[in-house]
C-alpha cells in the first residue's frame, strides 16, 4: 500500500521552519507579547504621556470655568469645553451651521487678495 502523501512524516518534522513560511524569510521571529525592544517601550511611554497631558490640560481648563470632572480619563479625545452636540452654534463648525466660511478660510482668502493685490501694483 502506497502513503497517501508524497513526503515522509519524520523529514517534515526534522525541517528548521515550518512547512507554511516561505523561504525567502530569512529570519523567524515568533510573536512576543512582552516588550522586549527599547523603541517599544519609548513608544508606548510616549503614547501615555501624551495621553496623561492632555488629560491635564484639559482638567486645567475645566476648573478654569467652573466645571467639575467627575471622570477626567474621558478628557482624553474629549474637549472639556465642548457640550458634544454636533448642531450646537457654539461648537459646530461655523460652515454647517451658518453657511460661512471658517477663520482659516478667511485667512487664507485675505492672504490670497494681499498676493493677487501685489501682483497688479508690479
Amino acid at each position: 500500500m502506497q502513503p497517501r502523501f508524497k513526503f515522509k512524516v519524520d523529514e517534515l518534522l526534522a525541517t528548521p521552519r515550518p512547512p507554511f513560511i516561505p523561504y525567502e524569510i530569512k529570519q523567524y521571529e515568533p510573536l512576543d507579547r512582552t516588550m522586549s525592544r527599547q523603541d517599544d517601550k519609548d513608544k508606548r511611554t510616549s503614547r501615555l504621556h501624551a495621553d496623561d497631558t492632555a488629560i491635564k490640560k484639559q482638567v486645567k481648563i475645566a476648573k478654569a470655568h467652573g466645571i467639575e470632572i467627575k471622570e477626567p480619563h474621558k478628557l482624553v479625545k474629549h474637549h472639556a469645553l465642548d457640550c458634544g452636540v454636533p448642531n450646537c452654534p457654539m461648537c459646530s463648525s461655523p460652515r454647517k451651521t451658518y453657511k460661512e466660511p471658517t477663520i482659516q478660510e478667511k485667512s487664507f482668502d485675505q492672504t490670497k487678495a494681499w498676493v493677487n493685490e501685489g501682483e497688479e501694483n508690479d
